[in-house]
């Protein structure tokens, strides 16, 4: 039995050379965009998007939000740093192995699809020691987890807020307020 590998490693392309292929099929709103450029600027660019090499030309089959959010920090007149330090226009980006068009297509929609669902018990246990504003980032087909809130009753909280709100927490269970 075979698993074919579609991946042939990966190779460094001007931002300016990688096109757009999905279309109209995702749309990013400027509030995400807003989200997803303010990450690449705390973090860094951490995800190499996958491309496809059709006709000496490099299509995005993932990473269009990324691409777009590069390109125009690129246009705003960021420069890119690479880890051994220089400065480039370059972006690393993996290839992916397609034989046409119809197969391009076909993996876009399986790197869109999303066969995993996060759990709530697992994003509690995995996201309880990190610094992060859940409003940062947008989880697809995910609802804020049951914490248990409907059996506490509202009290009063005495707070000042020109100095306790930055560091009001639930007196319940600890969650940022």
């Amino acid at each position: 039995m075979i698993v074919k590998i579609n991946v042939a490693g990966h190779i460094s392309i001007a931002i300016g050379n990688i096109i757009p292929f999905q279309g109209d099929l995702k749309k990013l709103s400027q509030d995400n965009h807003d989200k997803l450029k303010a990450e690449i600027l705390a973090d860094g660019f951490n995800f190499s998007p996958h491309v496809w090499n059709h006709n000496d030309k490099y299509y995005i089959l993932d990473g269009h939000q990324r691409i777009s959010v590069m390109k125009k920090l690129k246009k705003d007149g960021y420069s890119f740093q690479a880890p051994d330090g220089k400065l480039s226009d370059e972006i690393p980006c993996n290839i992916v192995i397609a034989k046409d068009v119809n197969s391009a297509k076909r993996k876009v929609l399986q790197s869109v699809s999303q066969y995993g669902r996060l759990d709530a018990d697992g994003f509690r246990e995995f996201t309880e020691d990190i610094d992060f504003k859940l409003d940062d980032f947008d989880f697809l087909d995910f609802e804020m987890p049951d914490l248990g809130t409907e059996s506490i009753k509202p009290e009063k909280i005495d707070l000042d807020l020109d100095t306790d709100i930055e560091n009001a927490k639930c007196p319940h269970c600890g969650l940022d307020i």
